[in-house]
């Protein structure tokens, strides 16, 4: 029988929803963890969820989940420019968030910021205003905002200055917040 083929632009639209439906399982299967035997509720929720530098736009819809429930009462969002940068940056324009930089330009279009994977790190980090912890917040206030929910129902504090992991969590923001409160902290 004859075998259809599939250009690799057609096929691209496919792999992409395929891995949207995978990135949104693997963040629904890790809030599970956290909410499993009602460890996160409203009625016991965690002081502070330390969202690190990231593009997963499921992980960012679950965490306006979670504050929206009442389950987490704080997000302390930490990044400032790194690796996923560009991505972040990419996956913000898509939901028409705009990107300000250094030099009056304003990052409006995938294509746009295509542009800017030419830039060396030095030059990149001259040239974002924006870093990770800005835009993730505007994310998660844009996703909030289709969901319904309210500004307030968004606590977030920012750290900005970490550009990998083991900055995020060695940061002098992120440790003064979970010394001040030292609670139920999920991360």
């Amino acid at each position: 029988p004859p075998r259809s083929t599939l250009s690799l632009h057609d096929a691209l639209p496919i792999y992409e929803l395929i891995l949207k439906r995978e990135r949104k399982r693997t963040a629904d299967n890790a809030a599970s963890q956290l909410m499993r035997s009602d460890e996160l509720s409203a009625q016991n929720p965690a002081d502070f969820l330390l969202l690190c530098g990231n593009d997963e736009i499921a992980v960012f819809e679950k965490t306006v989940e979670l504050c929206k429930s009442g389950a987490v009462k704080t997000v302390i969002v930490s990044g400032g420019v790194g690796r996923l940068t560009l991505p972040l940056m990419r996956k913000a324009v898509d939901l028409q968030i705009s990107i300000p930089l250094s030099d009056g330009r304003i990052i409006s279009s995938s294509a746009e910021v295509d542009k800017l994977e030419a830039l060396s790190e030095d030059e990149l980090r001259a040239l974002v205003t924006m870093k990770e912890a800005d835009i993730i917040e505007a994310v998660l206030l844009r996703i909030a905002a289709s969901y319904g929910a309210e500004e307030a129902d968004m606590k977030i504090i920012k750290e900005d200055r970490s550009s990998n992991t083991r900055e995020n969590f060695d940061n002098d923001t992120v440790r003064k917040t979970i010394g001040e409160k030292i609670g139920r902290a999920h991360v």
